[in-house]
């Protein structure tokens, strides 16, 4: 399929719909239709094809014209602006009704990420410096402006122009290039430096358990600083093609690790157990409620039945009451079913958690970096 819109641009009616939609509605981002689902909200709410047609219909002058077109561009604003912040509300109510745990979890979450985010810039500039230096530049917003091998660029919020330079991403052809470069260097996974000796074996830990994550393990005088501080202050890095067995405290570290784990996600743990077995008397007060009101429905048909006079309402009060009667029947048979099925599954899930009390901890040695003199 191919569109084609056109435009002319002397109207000053068909620039100011044009302005709307690819500006304001934003139409022209997707294929079909506006890309944000508030702005196709918005465009449905204010029915803006109608807007249109009755604008041109009625107004008979330009002052008209601009003054309906202002009118529905500050109607668009608005009704995007509720839109967004309806959006917004539903969001927090449905954080505030969610699990203590969870919420702690996500308030940490918002606490850590901006924090990523400066720590991840770092790291793409200190990869962009391994191959040429890098000057900064003004930050601009939230954007870190910097420029590169006589290239300006920037991180953060895409944001192309002359003031911003070229915006970077992970994906970019260039970080990939660098990347690749950089592993093939560190492929042989054993580095040594000038200086007194020492050792260090760079893990990264693979924790297994009512959650999975991943940590940074790094052996060796000082943990991960002091190898950081040896690393910043050696004249050079160089791979070399030895190789030596892990070193005996590993062992030990992965126990401690281990250990702290388990006792990190009991809580959470216990916290599930609970809710299945809330979830099973749920399911059975549930069950138990619906036998109730059909066994309600088939004594109130009894009673019309017993109290009807006429033959013909003899008839209609016998058949609701058979009626009732089956559908009292057939749910005790289809409960005790359901009550099986929900027990076994909830049964399997409870199991499953209760093994994940218990952790694994898998390490693979990245690195190892050797001090000798």
């Amino acid at each position: 399929m191919v569109i084609v819109n056109f435009i002319n641009q002397n109207s000053e009616g068909e620039a100011r719909v044009y302005q709307l939609l690819n500006e304001k509605l934003r139409l022209f981002e997707g294929l079909l239709g506006a890309s944000d689902p508030i702005l196709g909200q918005v465009a449905a709410t204010i029915n803006f094809e109608r807007r249109i047609e009755d604008l041109f219909a009625n107004c008979r002058t330009p002052e008209e014209r601009r003054r309906e077109f202002d009118r529905i561009e500050l109607e668009i604003d608005e009704q995007a602006r509720r839109a967004r912040d309806a959006k917004l509300e539903k969001a927090r109510n449905l954080i505030s009704s969610l699990d203590e745990d969870v919420q702690a979890r996500l308030r940490l979450t918002a606490q850590e990420l901006p924090i990523a985010v400066s720590r991840r810039d770092e790291a793409v500039l200190a990869l962009l410096e391994q191959e040429a230096p890098v000057y900064r530049l003004p930050a601009d917003d939230d954007r870190l402006v910097f420029e590169w091998q006589g290239k300006r660029y920037h991180l953060g919020p895409p944001n192309p122009g002359d003031a911003c330079g070229e915006p970077l991403h992970l994906e970019h052809p260039l970080l990939q290039t660098l990347v690749a470069h950089a592993r093939e260097l560190t492929n042989a996974g054993h580095f040594r430096m000038h200086g007194s000796p020492a050792d260090w074996f760079v893990y990264r830990l693979t924790i297994e358990g009512n959650e999975v994550e991943q940590r940074l393990l790094v052996l060796g005088p000082g943990g991960r600083e002091g190898l950081e501080e040896a690393l910043a202050t050696s004249v050079s890095v160089d791979p070399v093609g030895e190789n030596a067995p892990d070193p005996p405290e590993l062992a030990t570290a992965l126990d401690r690790i281990r250990s702290e784990a388990e006792r990190e996600q009991e809580p959470r743990v216990e916290r599930i157990l609970q809710q299945l077995t809330a979830r099973k008397e749920d399911e059975r007060r549930f069950l138990d409620q619906r036998q109730r009101e059909l066994e309600n429905a088939v004594e109130q048909a009894q009673r019309q039945m017993e109290g009807a006079r006429r033959d013909e309402e003899r008839r209609q009060t016998v058949a609701s009451y058979r009626r009732a009667r089956g559908t009292l029947e057939a749910f005790k048979g289809e409960r005790e079913n359901r009550l099986w099925k929900a027990s076994r599954a909830l049964d399997a899930r409870e199991s499953k958690v209760f093994d994940q009390r218990y952790v694994s901890v898998h390490a693979e040695r990245l690195y190892r970096v050797e001090r000798r003199p």
